[in-house]
């Protein structure tokens, strides 16, 4: 083998050109990579679960354990993992960079069993870009030290629900998060209260996207003190009132605010 093939960075380089499209359903060539030599395991492995489009290949990769439904569409574990198959599953999270949770193809009460590993360190520790519909509040339950993007998908309001009792603790979880985005069809006044404390919690927050929630005027003040604040979208109550403090968003390049509904 030549000498250029035992330097990490390269293999890492070379092996990123086949990674597949996001789109594309067909079957990559990195796991015939990762079983070619061992040289090439580790570097193909990394770029393999490097960017997760569903949680389902983490139940995939141990299929004595997992079945798919009679749907043919989502996959569930099909008893509880051995301490070797959670040795196993860890050896794949480690290496997830992003993590898409939207097409539910991984059932709930096999999301659940993540959140109980026998083992003290975190599943994911190098998880940095999150991407969740609401219903996937039991991620929001699991430590992500390394996460610092987070986008939130609320498809009705009943989720809201579920998801600020998840939201509670991933704060003290997720210590280090910098991209805040979360969306809903309709504008929530309750969730709008939950939310406007929450995100007072991150000292780091480099945007922050909720244009359907309305933001209270401490959140506000808080929010024009953080230094690393660079983009805001939010909306505002038409009965805004007046502060003492003033604001200062010292780097802030994109701002955007929506009008709130009159009450």
């Amino acid at each position: 083998m030549h000498h250029a093939l035992q330097i990490q960075e390269i293999l890492l380089n070379v092996f990123g050109y086949c990674r597949l499209p996001t789109w594309s359903r067909t079957t990559s060539n990195l796991p015939a990579l990762a079983r070619t030599c061992r040289a090439f395991k580790e570097p193909a492995l990394d770029v393999l679960w490097e960017n997760l489009l569903d949680p389902s290949p983490l139940a995939r990769c141990l299929p004595e354990a997992s079945h798919i439904g009679a749907d043919k569409l989502c996959y569930s574990f099909s008893r509880s993992l051995t301490r070797i198959e959670w040795s196993i599953l860890r050896s794949y999270t480690r290496r997830i960079r992003s993590m898409l949770d939207d097409n539910h193809e991984l059932d709930w009460e096999s999301v659940r069993t993540f959140l109980n590993p026998p083992i003290s360190e975190p599943l994911f520790p190098n998880l940095r870009d999150l991407h969740a519909n609401a219903k996937s509040q039991h991620f929001f339950c699991m430590p992500f030290p390394s996460l610092i993007s987070l986008q939130v998908r609320c498809i009705a309001e009943e989720t809201l629900r579920a998801l600020q009792g998840s939201l509670e603790s991933f704060s003290k979880f997720s210590p280090n998060l910098r991209r805040f985005s979360i969306r809903l069809r309709e504008p929530d006044i309750t969730f709008s209260k939950f939310l406007s404390s929450y995100i007072s919690r991150w000292r780091d927050l480099q945007t922050v996207d909720c244009i359907h929630f309305t933001l209270d005027v401490d959140t506000l003040v808080h929010l024009s003190r953080m230094p690393a604040l660079t983009e805001l979208s939010c909306t505002l109550s038409v009965t805004f009132p007046p502060s003492d403090s003033p604001l200062f968003f010292t780097n802030l390049h994109d701002f955007s605010i929506f009008p709130g509904r009159w009450t």
